[in-house]
């Protein structure tokens, strides 16, 4: 068995300061990333892939064949290890650059200098779940993929990642980690379809902050999904009242 590699974390940190300080930006746009080969160890514990590469679809509509692709490719990999900007930075170097550069290729444009483009797009930072181009899929897949269907297990998986809204506003709560409220959410909305006819984008923050305060006095870690998609269809004529935009700081009366 051939296993997966990975950098050093002190060397994926320095790789990170140089983008941060404007240096070596050139590099990204070259065919391969030229990488200290001492600075990579290797993960004992997980296989190499090496049908990944050929799977990844390096563009928004390849999104789901992607993540599911990524997903299936690394059947051992643990929440924890999952949490590893090492590990991360490793595949958007190495293993995966050619993807991540064909799915963010502007690093190939003549004079391109953008470092919060290349920090975006190949590091793993504090909004990993909303940008990183790998990370974020296969935690998107973590977090809906559900076993007991079956064949259908990637239902709503497919259904997240359909609406972008899910991914720029709905991933930055709380709420979203919480892997039967994810579901229990998107339940209500695959058999309330109206909900999401019109102004979704205030009535997804509605809801997710409505959630949100529910975690101020329910510990939602422990809640069925069925509690959620029951709370929301009970909330439903509010939802349906909101036309609007719903602000960050806004304060909402859920009574």
């Amino acid at each position: 068995m051939i296993v997966q590699h990975t950098f050093k974390k002190a060397y994926a940190e320095s790789l990170a300061d140089d983008v941060k300080n404007g240096r070596n930006l050139d590099l990204y746009g070259l065919e391969s990333f030229p990488y200290d080969p001492e600075q990579v160890v290797m993960i004992p514990t997980l296989r190499y892939p090496e049908e990944l590469k050929q799977k990844m679809v390096p563009t928004p509509q390849g999104d789901f064949a992607s993540a599911i692709a990524l997903y299936e490719a690394y059947p051992g990999l643990t929440p924890l290890q999952a949490s590893d900007k090492a590990f991360w930075t490793y595949l958007t170097h190495v293993d995966l650059f050619e993807y991540v550069q064909a799915r963010y290729p502007k690093v190939k444009e003549e004079g391109f200098d953008n470092v919060n483009y290349v920090l975006y797009h190949w590091f793993y930072g504090s909004d990993w779940i909303k940008v990183h181009p790998i990370a974020s899929l296969w935690w998107y897949v973590h977090l809906t993929v559900d076993e007991s269907l079956g064949k259908d297990k990637y239902k709503y998986t497919r259904f997240f990642l359909s609406n972008y809204e899910f991914r720029t506003n709905f991933v930055q709560y709380s709420i979203a980690r919480h892997k039967e409220a994810v579901i229990g959410y998107f339940d209500f909305l695959m058999d309330n379809r109206d909900v999401m006819a019109q102004s979704f984008k205030a009535r997804n923050r509605f809801i997710t902050k409505y959630l949100n305060k529910l975690g101020g006095s329910k510990l939602l870690s422990t809640l069925p999904r069925e509690f959620f998609k029951e709370e929301l269809t009970k909330l439903k004529p509010q939802i349906l009242a909101v036309t609007g935009t719903v602000k960050d700081d806004e304060e909402i009366d859920f009574e």
